[in-house]
């Protein structure tokens, strides 16, 4: 197995190394996107519909949301802040996803693993509150990818381990209306096993679709204000839906 150290410089490597020779969409840039999911391989789920759907922060019973999906054009808005700290020695690393919260401006959600796991291989995601953002409230290096021939969030960057993203079944309990289903966003483990996605599933891709004219202001003084002020230009697609999957081959 290859060292941290070793893991950490050959991402630096390759986050340096900007592709431009290899088939790809053209993408442009903004500092706010939305999360379109991407299902690698639509031949299998034909009639899904979670394939152009967006990601959206659903309420549960707690300071936390959960990520599910929503109709084009009516997820949440999300932005890319990243935490100073962590970048000192690889800097292109060290993104966080953040989007404003239950109550606008005043609260700001970072995307995030849960702390528990539901299965094996699986762990599902949260939009938590319930921390500072820079006290890790979101995941660090959960970001629209610095380099590769497509822009993509990628998870767990400096961490050694794959992950992958999969939309599932979940359910929710909310008081006086009982037990509740949805589909959600969750992680995956990727590294050992060959067939990681469970039967219910369908694995996916998050992609930043740019929105235009960036990030709305916000009031003065608010919690989100720091945040916008601080987002960072990503690479996006201006129109996600009109991209002809078919013509490429997803590479990283």
């Amino acid at each position: 197995m290859l060292s941290k150290t070793t893991t950490l410089l050959g991402l630096a490597a390759l986050a340096t190394a900007a592709p431009t020779d290899y088939p790809h969409p053209p993408f442009t840039t903004s500092n706010a996107f939305r999360l379109v999911v991407n299902v690698t391989d639509i031949s299998k789920y034909p009639s899904s519909s979670i394939h152009g759907s967006e990601i959206y922060a659903y309420p549960i019973p707690s300071n936390a949301a959960r990520p599910g999906l929503a109709q084009r054009g009516a997820g949440n808005i999300f932005y890319q802040w990243h935490d100073p700290t962590s970048g000192i020695r690889f800097p292109e690393f060290g993104g966080q996803l953040l989007t404003e919260g239950l109550r606008g401006p005043d609260t700001v959600m970072g995307l995030r693993q849960a702390i528990h796991e539901v299965g094996d291989h699986r762990i599902l995601m949260e939009l938590d509150t319930t921390r500072a953002v820079d006290d890790r409230l979101a995941d660090l290096s959960m970001q629209v990818t610095p380099s590769a021939y497509f822009p993509h969030v990628a998870a767990g960057e400096l961490s050694g381990v794959r992950f992958s993203f999969a939309v599932c079944e979940q359910k929710v309990y909310v008081p006086k209306q009982g037990e509740l289903g949805f589909l959600g966003l969750e992680f995956f483990y990727t590294w050992s096993s060959s067939e990681p996605i469970p039967e219910g599933c369908v694995p996916a891709r998050l992609i930043p679709e740019c929105v235009k004219g960036g990030l709305h202001e916000v009031p003065a003084g608010s919690v989100a204000e720091r945040y916008h002020k601080e987002a960072k230009e990503v690479r996006c697609y201006e129109d996600v839906s009109a991209i002809e999957w078919e013509k490429y081959n997803f590479v990283y």
